[in-house]
């Protein structure tokens, strides 16, 4: 499903190309977050995780993904994570 927003009015599509228009005094979008892992020699070795892979161990296993790491990358996402990282216990690699 995707959509666009104009002042107090939401249009809304789905696959199948069918509409709605929702009128709201106030629209909250939570579009959520995903992982865009970048191909790199090694990236699939056992050790190496993605920043959601690991947020999603520390929030559900409280398993922090090894004793040192290193996050790398660009994003929103890897601030939270290395911040619930070092919050965990982690330390990180050079540190």
């Amino acid at each position: 499903m995707w959509g666009w927003i104009r002042i107090g009015r939401c249009f809304l599509y789905d696959e199948r190309g069918a509409s709605v228009e929702l009128k709201a005094h106030a629209i909250v979008v939570a579009s959520g977050a995903y992982d865009r892992p970048i191909a790199f020699p090694g990236w699939t070795l056992p050790g190496i995780w993605s920043a959601g892979g690991a947020q999603a161990m520390l929030k559900s296993q409280r398993i922090v993904p090894g004793h040192r790491v290193l996050v790398a990358g660009a994003g929103p996402l890897l601030l939270p994570v290395a911040t619930a990282l070092v919050e965990a216990g982690a330390r990180f690699w050079g540190w």
